[in-house]
């Protein structure tokens, strides 16, 4: 065979020797994949190998010689007739790949595909005269690769679907793809999570959130990864910066890290599924904290708090029933509550059962509890029905023992049957009243005085109290109600016998726990007519009395000044002749005269001193009634300048400074500072210069009654609502004993003799007088050889 007719496309020799174009077909025939030769316009069939005829489901009798449309009618086969066609006219070879056609037998028709190329055989002068076809049936490679095109198409779908739910699902959803945790997907609430400024798409869980390494959740899905197994966590803290500003937020999460594998069981990615549990972890932790404090105040409460079952048996005691009964909580868990409770109770209880058995009703008793030493305690107990709360459901008793009060009112009760009987024993009227003022008890002494009948209370006795009296009476006791402070009040009562009116007096003081709470009035209705007959007939002798004391008030008062004035001019005379006397007679007179006419002037001296004195303590109710406000800056500055010389001459030193102004009488005022500063100099120890302190202060009456207390404990205030300035005069001189303080204001009263301090006992009397003239007191603390202090207390001006 030449070489030539093993060339396609070539001519075919026309020699006589054996055919070569016979053993071509020969060898093509023997040829592995599909080969036919099909000459002449019409296509027939020349040569066709058996790798062909399998494909076309013929034998070779059935279509050598025939042409293609004959021989393969039950083959679509026209499209391949249209391409043979142009390429036996073009001579242009054709290939194509996986070419589906359809093949139709025993009634069935299927495709199939081939791969395949139309190539032109030309004779010696280059006429195409047959077409070579070979080719290879792929439907079996085609449909597998389908079949797996289908299936991917389908995986990708399918994927797609997921991952579109997960994007919409309510939880936190992200996909991680690789070993390094990359970001496949993240929907809105993952985004959200970790903060919206965050793009995690596209890159490395370190990259986008780095802050979770340091807390070990990358390594977590480094584990996942190369385990395949997945990791849940449950109420897990993240600390995440959603603001990008290095503050770490805590949140609480519940989160699966669920590997996703190939077909292969590796693993390729991880699929996050996380729910944000924050709230209810921080609600938990209250909750929890919330039962830990009622916990703790169950367990340290006073009361006994128990739970019992339906049946009535104890599922929980407070650890308060061993100190308030005696009993270990085991003592009583899993027993009945009626093996406890007084027999008299339990027919009560069990027919109120029926009312307990109502979710949430409450029912409250007073019962009597056997203590573990066999006695009977009283207690007040509540049981509500809480067996519909999950976190409950039991029936909750609290109780707490109350026999003291139990008894302290059993007592109280026996002592006010008492107190009824001796209060219809004594001559008052005695009465009772709730804390709203409601009169709720009279003893017979009021119905046999008025008349009512038993038992009528409430304000009945308004009706029976003068025009006059109603509104004051009233008046003040709405005031003890509402301040709780004893009411006393003279009213009268009409009498039903003697016609006319009565004066009574009322009184009433507050009943108080030991709270201090008031929880009754007790008060009485003295008949005081008589007295208050007595009284306006003794106020009218007194005012008789007083006016003839007046009368010889007035009358002593001119009496001492005549007898003043009267004394004082032969004192004078006795001065004058005294001094003329020694004037004349000079040396001629002994050492003996001498000491006598000396002794003789400083009586005399005295004398005068005293009957000015007692003019200036008598003169003092003469004064003009018009008071102005004095400045007592000033006068200590006067006062200072007229003892210069004393002051000079023994060295003292007078502190003051911003005293107050003060309404008064200013010559009064002068001679009050001046007699007691003249005294702290006069009375000065020798060896120690004179230091006077003055100072003062502003009283209130709450800080008055302490101050009283603390200086001046023998003072008693006349009114408890004044206000007051209280002027301090304290020296370092003699003093005197504590005994003494109120010895020193009487009149003429001296605690040294004449010899050693000059003076005439009326410079403090005179002080007394002047302070009580403008309504305040004096008085003295001292300690002898330690000086003392004057407290002068002289009223602010009322408001």
């Amino acid at each position: 065979m030449s070489k030539e007719l093993l060339t396609s496309g070539h001519s075919v020799s026309n020699g006589t020797d054996k055919d070569p174009l016979q053993e071509y077909y020969y060898l093509i025939s023997q040829a592995p994949f599909e080969v036919a030769i099909l000459r002449g316009r019409d296509f027939v069939i020349e040569m066709a190998n058996d790798a062909a005829l399998a494909v076309w489901n013929r034998s070779r009798e059935e279509v050598i010689g025939l042409p293609i449309l004959t021989a393969l009618a039950h083959i679509n086969i026209h499209v391949f007739y249209n391409i043979l066609t142009e390429v036996y006219i073009t001579g242009n070879p054709f290939t194509a790949s996986e070419m589906p056609f359809t093949i139709t037998q025993n009634n069935h028709t299927e495709t199939q595909y081939v791969s395949f190329s139309y190539t032109p055989m030309r004779d010696l002068n280059g006429n195409v005269f047959a077409i070579l076809c070979s080719g290879s049936n792929v439907t079996e490679l085609v449909t597998e690769r389908q079949k797996r095109e289908a299936k991917e198409q389908q995986i990708h779908q399918e994927r797609q679907n997921f991952y579109k739910l997960l994007m919409q699902s309510p939880g936190i959803m992200g996909v991680l793809k690789g070993p390094e945790h990359r970001f496949e997907l993240a929907n809105t609430l993952l985004q959200q999570v970790v903060g919206f400024n965050r793009d995690v798409l596209g890159k490395t869980i370190r990259e986008a959130v780095p802050e979770l390494e340091a807390q070990g959740f990358v390594q977590l899905l480094d584990q996942v990864y190369q385990t395949g197994k997945p990791v849940v966590g449950e109420e897990q803290l993240v600390q995440l910066d959603k603001q990008g500003n290095g503050e770490l937020e805590d949140r609480f999460f519940n989160f699966v890290y669920q590997p996703i594998k190939d077909e292969e069981g590796l693993s390729e990615g991880i699929l996050v599924h996380a729910v944000d549990v924050t709230e209810q972890v921080r609600t938990r932790k209250v909750i929890e904290e919330s039962e830990q404090r009622f916990r703790t105040l169950i367990e340290n409460a006073k009361d006994i708090i128990t739970l019992n079952d339906a049946r009535g048996y104890y599922t929980y005691v407070s650890p308060a029933i061993k100190s308030v009964m005696g009993y270990t909580e085991e003592e009583l868990l899993g027993k009945p509550w009626f093996h406890f409770i007084h027999p008299d109770h339990i027919p009560t209880l069990i027919a109120d059962n029926y009312l307990l058995r109502q979710p949430g009703h409450s029912l409250t008793y007073q019962l009597r509890f056997q203590h573990k030493d066999t006695t009977w305690h009283w207690v007040e107990t509540q049981i509500t029905n809480m067996t519909h709360i999950p976190y409950i459901g039991a029936y909750v008793c609290n109780f707490q023992d109350i026999t003291l009060q139990r008894n302290a009112q059993e007592f109280l009760e026996q002592s006010e049957e008492r107190l009824r009987q001796l209060a219809n024993l004594v001559p008052q009227i005695i009465w009772t009243a709730a804390t709203d003022g409601t009169v709720d008890y009279f003893n017979d002494r009021w119905y046999e005085f008025t008349g009512f009948e038993p038992d009528s209370t409430g304000t009945s006795w308004i009706n029976i109290l003068h025009p006059d009296d109603v509104e004051h009476c009233l008046a003040a006791w709405k005031y003890s109600i509402q301040t709780g402070h004893f009411y006393q009040v003279e009213y009268r009562f009409k009498d039903r016998i003697q016609g006319g009116y009565r004066w009574f007096l009322g009184k009433a003081l507050p009943i108080k726990d030991a709270e201090g709470t008031i929880i009754r009035w007790f008060g009485s209705c003295t008949d005081i007519d008589d007295q208050k007959q007595w009284t306006e007939e003794l106020e009218r002798l007194v005012q008789l009395r007083t006016e003839e004391l007046q009368r010889s008030n007035d009358d002593l008062q001119q009496f001492a000044h005549v007898t003043s004035h009267d004394l004082k001019e032969p004192l004078r005379k006795i001065r004058v002749f005294n001094s003329l006397l020694i004037k004349e007679l000079g040396d001629n007179l002994s050492d003996q005269a001498k000491l006598y006419l000396q002794k003789m002037t400083s009586a005399s001296e005295r004398m005068d001193s005293m009957i000015t004195g007692v003019l200036n303590y008598s003169g003092l109710n003469q004064l003009e009634h018009t008071q102005s406000e004095i400045d007592l800056n000033q006068i200590l500055k006067a006062i200072e300048n007229d003892l210069e010389v004393v002051i000079s001459q023994k060295n003292a030193v007078i502190h003051y400074s911003n005293l107050p102004a003060v309404q008064g009488y200013g010559v009064l005022l002068h001679q009050l500072f001046y007699n007691l500063l003249n005294n702290a100099l006069k009375f000065s120890r020798k060896d120690t210069p004179p230091q006077i302190v003055i100072r003062s202060q502003y009283l209130s009456p709450d800080k008055m009654v302490s101050f009283l207390r603390s200086e001046c404990k023998d003072i008693i205030v006349p009114d408890s609502d004044q206000e007051y300035y209280v002027i301090e005069i304290e020296d370092n001189g003699i003093g005197f004993e504590p005994s003494e303080a109120k010895q020193i204001f009487r009149t003429f009263a001296r605690l040294h003799s004449r010899d050693q301090y000059e003076g005439t006992g009326l410079g403090l009397a005179l002080c007394k007088k002047i302070v009580e003239r403008h309504n305040g007191f004096i008085t003295a603390n001292g300690k002898s050889g330690q000086g003392a202090v004057f407290y002068i207390f002289l009223p602010l001006e009322r408001r």
